[in-house]
């Protein structure tokens, strides 16, 4: 462990140095105004690593406590899977949160434009893309472990019940952080957290793993709903878009738990899926062709061309 904590703190501050370096960022006068806004800031970011802690490994104790020690090992692999997929939505975070301070410092406003604009065209697109590899998982799953872990997939199924809508809340997380209200995250965490815990409590003594599967989707279904709620209220900007999108793929990904751990009846689920997304794309009038021009420029504008005719409904 200490080897493994030691290569990633050396990777990670040089790659922090060197960035500061390439960046020329030099000390000067202490600005305590400054120092204030970053601390508070910052401060929610602590104990909302303690609850995200609670949430992660509260469900292993649980089972622990209520069931057996083969249950903790069949909850942890599909656990661990899930928090593999659900690592891509943070891209989103890490490639769009820089762009997103840089409009709001020259253009106060962008943010509303960002939840209105953006968001249902970049949801809509991430979720085509993640039915795909919802559907792929199980199987890829079941070629990395033995028969003994075959209940595990039952398990993942479970989970992968909110994979199809869980982008929202890396898309919403981004507001969150250009306005400053980390509090509002550390809010909705503990509420995350709060329901996992007690449907936890509730389901296992009955269901096994399974119940903590179901708590865990319910949590992470509540946070993503919080999400959305937060910032179309607190910007003003109509949610009936993005609330469709996150019905319907809450719907799908319920859908592939029906569909099972058959191969084929997985891909007949990705496509009934995908041909769900796009109708519902065109209806809701979701994408904006404007901004899949912009992200698939230059030597993609075939590729614009072709979402553009199959997502955007024209007027």
């Amino acid at each position: 462990m200490l080897a493994f904590t030691i290569v990633r703190i050396a990777g990670w501050g040089s790659a922090w140095l060197a960035a500061l370096a390439r960046s020329r960022t030099r000390l000067t006068r202490l600005e305590f105004h400054d120092v204030g806004r970053t601390v508070r800031y910052a401060v929610p970011l602590l104990p909302m690593f303690a609850v995200g802690y609670v949430s992660d490994w509260g469900d292993h104790l649980l089972l622990r406590y209520f069931s057996s020690v083969t249950q903790v090992g069949l909850f942890g692999i599909s656990y661990q899977v899930l928090l593999t997929v659900l690592a891509g939505n943070a891209v989103l975070t890490t490639v769009l949160l820089p762009r997103l301070i840089a409009q709001e410092v020259a253009v106060p406003g962008s943010v509303r434009s960002y939840v209105d604009a953006e968001v249902p065209t970049l949801y809509a697109l991430w979720m085509i893309a993640t039915v795909w590899l919802v559907a792929a998982v199980p199987a890829a799953v079941r070629l990395l472990t033995t028969a003994a872990f075959d209940q595990s997939i039952g398990l993942l199924l479970i989970l992968l019940i909110i994979v199809p809508s869980s982008v929202v809340t890396s898309l919403y997380t981004l507001p969150f952080n250009v306005q400053e209200r980390t509090w509002r995250l550390f809010f909705y965490s503990l509420v995350m957290t709060a329901t996992n815990i007690a449907l936890s409590i509730a389901l296992i003594p009955l269901y096994g793993a399974a119940g903590a599967a179901i708590g865990t989707a319910v949590s992470y279904a509540v946070a993503q709903a919080l999400y959305i709620v937060d910032q179309h209220a607190a910007l003003a900007v109509p949610a009936l878009r993005v609330w469709t999108l996150w019905t319907v793929g809450l719907a799908l990904g319920a859908a592939q738990l029906a569909a099972g751990t058959d191969p084929g009846a997985r891909a007949a689920w990705a496509v009934v899926a995908t041909t769900v997304l796009v109708a519902t794309a065109r209806l809701a009038r979701c994408v904006d062709d404007r901004l899949v021009e912009r992200l698939f420029a230059g030597r993609l504008s075939p590729v614009a061309g072709i979402i553009n005719r199959t997502l955007v409904t024209r007027a």
